[in-house]
């Protein structure tokens, strides 16, 4: 038996071989590699960056990378006093200025007390707005000559605490109205609307299923269909629509609306966006077997809404 080669030796008709794979990998290899989904249409090979979802190089992701490599023997106890550190940062409810402002300050262990006597999640949005301020008063009395008062700085960092919870609480509010009050609607005479869920079934699997109706509602394909679990919750939800869109274009169905309960899905399908990665592949696919079709659309659904 020949050693493989090419990626393209463990796969065939669009599956993975999974018993010649275990004559050369470990069982963990081979189930790693299951999780990969096989693209549809043949693609040209290209660059991707292992370490974003994305695959698309950043220098944040290559400077965990790099930090990870060069304090290997980090204590496990500071390490995760640091991971608290950052979710106390990245999550406050303060302005993002204020934010990658304490992203500057970080340095050293000063903040190991901070995390140790204080847990309540207002006491730090409050700290980074009011740390934040006394920067800005700093830069106020440097560069310009002026001398905000203690008082006015400590309300202004209040009050930015304010502004941004209420903000925050208007947009999650107005979200959840929206995705509340979506429901199912007909489409157009001579139209097939197709939706599509998946779910985790445990054990390195998960479920696909598919329902396309006319423009009375009624049901006139539906199918499941079990598979190997993907590397991701985008992955999942693009692999489904895929499956989706495939058996409808089987079955003849031409003019087509897609709706999807994943907004990244929808977003890189509406915008065409083909990104290097394992998930970018399976939207190509999306989109060739969708432009093979004499109309159709991609639209956002609440995922209460599919029933």
């Amino acid at each position: 038996m020949d050693q493989p080669r090419r990626v393209s030796d463990l796969i065939e008709e669009g599956q993975w071989k999974t018993e010649y794979m275990g004559n050369w990998m470990n069982q963990v290899e081979v189930q790693a590699i299951q999780k990969i989904p096989i693209p549809l249409t043949s693609t040209h090979d290209f660059w991707t960056w292992h370490y974003t979802k994305h695959g698309q190089y950043s220098v944040r992701s290559a400077y965990h990378v790099e930090k990870g490599r060069s304090a290997p023997n980090v204590n496990n106890g500071n390490q995760q006093n640091e991971r608290n550190l950052w979710s106390k940062l990245w999550n406050a409810k303060v302005p993002p200025k204020a934010r990658h402002f304490g992203w500057k300050v970080i340095h050293g262990a000063w903040y190991t007390d901070l995390l140790q006597h204080f847990k309540d999640e207002m006491w730090w949005n409050i700290f980074w707005s009011l740390t934040w301020g006394i920067w800005l008063r700093r830069n106020a009395w440097l560069f310009e000559r002026k001398k905000p008062s203690i008082e006015n700085t400590i309300l202004k960092a209040m009050s930015w605490v304010g502004e941004y919870e209420k903000a925050n609480e208007a947009t999650t509010k107005l979200q959840q109205i929206e995705i509340s009050s979506t429901k199912w609607l007909a489409p157009s005479q001579g139209v097939y609307k197709i939706n599509s869920d998946m779910a985790l079934l445990g054990n390195n699997l998960m479920g696909l299923g598919a329902v396309v109706r006319d423009w009375v509602g009624d049901v006139v394909l539906s199918s499941c269909w079990k598979v190997n679990e993907a590397t991701s919750v985008e992955e999942s939800e693009a692999m489904v629509v895929r499956h989706a869109l495939t058996i409808a274009w089987e079955a003849g169905f031409r003019e087509v609306i897609v709706e999807a309960d994943c907004l990244k899905v929808i977003h890189h399908l509406k915008n065409k966006i083909q990104e290097p990665s394992t998930f970018g592949c399976i939207i190509a696919d999306i989109l060739a077997i969708a432009e093979q079709c004499n109309s159709f659309c991609f639209r956002m659904l609440g995922e209460h809404a599919i029933e």
